[in-house]
């Protein structure tokens, strides 16, 4: 929550940087049933999990009050995680994200290389 007085009315915004929760401290995914698994991401101040169905996805066991319009809402992935960025919550960083994060990006030839070597 916000408080603060001002002398002019007039569009005010808050803004954070893209990379507020990136790199992520961890992540797991893990059946909870037939045909549906649990994506669990922890950042650096939340936790967020998505259940994983065929033909969409939901946010699962979200309890913030900012993200309740959103919980165990049937969605395609893209638009969750488009709402969750109009929340506050980046979960898609770009590579140009990754500087200001302090994370070095890999060399796509050399991933090449290494899958092609594998198959």
């Amino acid at each position: 929550m916000l408080n603060f007085l001002t002398r002019k009315f007039g569009p005010i915004a808050f803004l954070q940087p893209k990379t507020t929760d990136y790199p992520y401290d961890s992540w797991y995914l893990r059946s909870i049933g037939d045909q549906c698994a649990l994506l669990t991401i922890v950042t650096k101040r939340i936790k967020v999990q998505v259940e994983i169905h065929p033909l969409f996805v939901k946010l699962a066991e979200m309890n913030q009050p900012e993200l309740k319009h959103l919980n165990n809402k049937e969605m395609h992935p893209g638009i969750l995680f488009m709402e969750l960025s109009k929340c506050g919550i980046h979960m898609l960083p770009e590579d140009s994200d990754a500087e200001r994060a302090g994370i070095k990006l890999k060399d796509r030839d050399a991933e090449e290389k290494a899958i092609m070597d594998i198959a």
